[in-house]
């Protein structure tokens, strides 16, 4: 395992932020390796999540059989006797929900899975599968995983937003900063020449996706913090919304990540429309210059013309 690797870890745990996203995949992945090391040492602080039927696994159809395979075999794996959360990672609409559902009430039953949760369903199915549950007595989906961030809002918030609402559903997101863009580091298609992600953010090098990136550079700056902070702390205040999910391959990284949990936006910051002039410090005004925000005092004047 790479240095800076452990450094993330040791941090994470000192500041008490520890959650590890595992896609089951054969033969086992370094991520399942990092789990077994630090699982039985500090429990408590880490959460184990699976998914069911990624598109690089043979069990791509989360059928009864399918998922008890899948789940007997992660358990071996990793040397441990529960999951603390089973992610169906994607619906199949040739596999009846009931048995899909039934295989996971077997599951808890036998103490293998403590929780389960959705990813990819569209809000018609998550409802459907919900009613089920509770048609047939059978354990829910506690978790919904939609892909959910600054950019793309849509699918969310017109399609699953009222089912979760309704149901009482926890929401923890991925894509949080759309694949880093919302991180203010891809500004141009330059940017992504050298970037294993650079595919998936040229899609958001438009002219609505910069202006995104301008106001939260500019409310950043109003909390001398970081653009990504600031996309964080938005999707943590929106209602119904428990925890988004990003990734850090730094220490510093992780500590603007950090940052972002404990910032608490004002309403006009958060629907992006404040005109009220900021008092800016020294080192807000230098990052602000190093992101192209120049206007002194207006660091919080986003306005109409970069909502987000």
């Amino acid at each position: 395992m790479r240095p800076a690797s452990k450094s993330i870890r040791g941090y994470s745990f000192l500041i008490g932020y520890y959650l590890l996203s595992i896609t089951t995949r054969e033969p086992p992945c370094s991520i399942e390796l990092l789990v077994r090391q630090t699982s039985r040492a500090r429990r408590s602080f880490s959460a184990e999540m699976y998914s069911a039927g990624p598109p690089t696994n043979a069990r791509r159809s989360p059928s009864a059989a399918n998922i008890e395979a899948a789940v007997n075999d992660s358990l071996k794996r990793l040397k441990t006797d529960y999951i603390d959360i089973y992610f169906s990672h994607r619906d199949d609409d040739k596999t009846p929900l009931v048995d899909t559902l039934g295989a996971y009430q077997k599951l808890i039953a036998a103490g293998k899975v403590r929780v389960i949760g959705a990813s990819n369903y569209t809000g018609e199915r998550l409802e459907e599968a919900l009613n089920i549950s509770a048609k047939e007595g059978i354990p829910a989906y506690q978790v919904l995983q939609p892909e959910y961030n600054l950019y793309d809002r849509a699918g969310y918030e017109n399609d699953l937003e009222p089912v979760i609402k309704v149901h009482k559903v926890s929401v923890v997101t991925y894509y949080s900063l759309a694949s880093s863009f919302l991180s203010g580091k891809y500004r141009s298609k330059t940017d992504t020449e050298n970037s294993a992600r650079g595919a998936k953010v040229a899609g958001y090098l438009n002219d609505r996706g910069l202006r995104i990136v301008s106001a939260l550079v500019k409310v950043a700056d109003c909390h001398d913090t970081e653009p990504a902070a600031i996309a964080l702390a938005s999707l943590i205040a929106r209602p119904g919304v428990t925890a988004p999910i990003t990734s850090a391959t730094s220490v510093k990284q992780l500590e603007t990540l950090a940052h972002g949990t404990r910032i608490t936006l004002a309403p006009k910051e958060t629907s992006h429309s404040s005109t009220k002039p900021a008092i800016r410090t020294e080192s807000g005004k230098k990052r602000a210059r190093s992101w192209g925000c120049h206007p002194a005092n207006k660091c919080c004047e986003v306005g109409d013309e970069a909502p987000i």
